[in-house]
């Protein structure tokens, strides 16, 4: 009987493991990405800033912030150059 019980133990520890490891890593996953694009895009502000923002005859597409543009960036965190005005404090 002892030997049930010490396999069903097993089992469970096994079961909450998972699930705390997919707690962990997979849920919170998503919400770090986007935190991340958006400390990404608050350095590019000054940049954004220099050019006149979206009132400049620049391309937001030519201004680089590391490897993505600032319109890349804008897009990946899907929001309208209206919002990236407010954003950056245009």
């Amino acid at each position: 009987m002892l030997a049930i019980e010490k396999i069903i133990l097993l089992i469970l520890f096994l079961i909450i493991l998972v699930i705390s490891f997919f707690v962990l890593f997979g849920i919170g996953k998503g919400s770090s990405d986007k935190l991340l694009l958006q400390y990404e895009l608050t350095k590019c502000c000054g940049t954004w800033r220099a050019y006149n923002c979206s009132r400049g005859d620049t391309d937001p597409s030519s201004l680089f912030c590391n490897s993505d543009s600032i319109e890349e960036l804008r897009r990946k965190l899907n929001i309208t150059p209206f919002q990236l005005d407010e954003f950056c404090r245009c």
